[in-house]
């Protein structure tokens, strides 16, 4: 069986990456929603009993118990009641002899009340209606891993096909071997250290060096927070430690925080996660694909892939990673067809943000581009319908052919009564421009 290329070996690892990545985000959002709704079926019941068992208007119980229990949603960390005196002064009140007598006298006076006030209460505390909560610190506990098996995989690739340490062992098997021994990236302080001297930073212009390092190092900070919130999820349940306050950067962690409180994970705050386990890889796997190119030499495997990641991020209508990610892959000197092709979707996303000033530019270097479909694409960004349409018809085969329907370009005239007689009985399943 003949071995993989540094390119196939390449190819496939990103493939396996993104499409984890892929079914990660598409968990986080559906099957979050799906949580959100579950636990608001379950604090609408809980409620009920609540007024039943306490003589309460079950509105009042109702707003009382979403404050409570949503009010974590969009936080960081739980509220830390160490330190909290209306905290204390309840803990106070329920130890209190009178009141024990109290709860007591009741209990014997409503017994099925009661009973129903216990459940409640035991529902609260062992399981209480956050599926959502544990949900997300899943997803982060997953995206982390899948970020640290793919950078482990691309530093292993490179050592085994770039590497001149290892030109000289055996076959791909004995180097590979070789390369796990020596690289030993058994935690992340190994790994970053590997890729400081591994990544070609100086294969960019100097000013574009600078702009994409410094960003990488933004990035890093940013991430090694994450890595150790995720350490904790999964150590400590949650609860800061003296490695997490040492380790993860301070510009980063929650504002405040003190060893024992619990970390949680925000919607907000698993969307940057989200953003940076892409950007971060995306920008790694590049610059180490195309490591040892000539100047004005292009790897097409690399532009491919490149431009079929913002492709799938702008179907998954990712605006923002879209126009981040092209951005990105501009300063990699794509071929000239993936380059106008990135261009053409960054500009789709910056039309469904309404960015018309952005969007002016792309539009002007696309109608330089002698390639009629390039064309087609800046009339229609441009809003000029009519003209795209003769554009459109005057290349009829070809566009059954090279374009297809669901491409997102198309959403900006996809109603016209016009627009799919083009494509005749073209399968409207179909992806993008080939």
């Amino acid at each position: 069986m003949t071995a993989p290329t540094f390119d196939e070996h390449l190819h496939s690892l990103w493939q396996g990456f993104f499409s984890t990545y892929s079914s990660l985000s598409i968990f986080a959002s559906k099957i979050g929603e799906r949580a959100d709704q579950f636990d608001e079926e379950r604090i609408q019941e809980m409620a009920s009993d609540l007024a039943f068992a306490l003589d309460q208007d079950r509105n009042v119980v109702l707003a009382e118990l979403r404050n409570y229990l949503t009010s974590w949603k969009d936080k960081d960390t739980l509220p830390d009641v160490r330190n909290n005196d209306e905290f204390h002064d309840v803990i106070k009140h329920i130890n209190d002899p009178s009141f024990k007598q109290l709860l007591s006298d009741w209990k014997q006076k409503e017994p099925q009340k009661s009973d129903v006030l216990m459940e409640i209460l035991r529902e609260l505390f062992i399981r209480p209606p956050i599926s959502a909560v544990y949900l997300r610190q899943s997803c982060l506990i997953a995206l982390v891993s899948a970020v640290e098996d793919v950078i482990n995989n691309l530093l292993y690739a490179y050592g085994v096909y770039k590497d001149e340490e290892f030109a000289r062992e055996g076959d791909i098997r004995q180097r590979g071997q070789k390369v796990r021994k020596c690289y030993k990236l058994h935690d992340w302080t190994e790994r970053w250290k590997k890729l400081d001297n591994v990544v070609p930073w100086t294969s960019l212009p100097d000013n574009e060096a600078t702009d994409l390092r410094e960003k990488y190092k933004r990035w890093q900070e940013e991430y090694k927070e994450i890595i150790q919130r995720r350490n904790i999820l999964v150590h400590n349940s949650g609860s800061v430690d003296k490695r997490y306050l040492d380790q993860a950067p301070k510009a980063h962690q929650p504002p405040e925080i003190t060893a024992g409180q619990i970390v949680l994970v925000s919607p907000s705050y698993l969307q940057k996660a989200f953003n940076l386990s892409l950007a971060l890889p995306f920008t790694l796997t590049q610059l180490v694909w195309r490591k040892g190119l000539a100047k004005g030499q292009t790897n097409q495997n690399a532009d491919k892939m490149a431009s079929d990641v913002i492709y799938e991020l702008l179907r998954q209508k990712q605006y923002a990673l879209v126009i981040e990610l092209a951005e990105l892959a501009i300063q990699f000197r794509l071929g000239q067809f993936e380059h106008m092709l990135v261009l053409v979707n960054k500009g789709v996303a910056l039309r469904k943000y309404g960015w018309k000033q952005e969007l002016k530019s792309i539009i002007s270097q696309l109608r330089q581009s002698d390639v009629w479909f390039f064309q087609m694409a800046a009339y229609i960004l441009n809003g000029e319908n009519d003209t795209a349409r003769r554009i459109m018809i005057n290349h009829s085969p070809d566009l059954r052919r090279h374009v297809k329907l669901s491409w997102p370009l198309f959403d900006f005239i996809r109603e016209k009564p016009w627009f799919s007689s083009l494509f005749g009985s073209v399968n409207k399943a179909v992806l993008s421009p080939e």
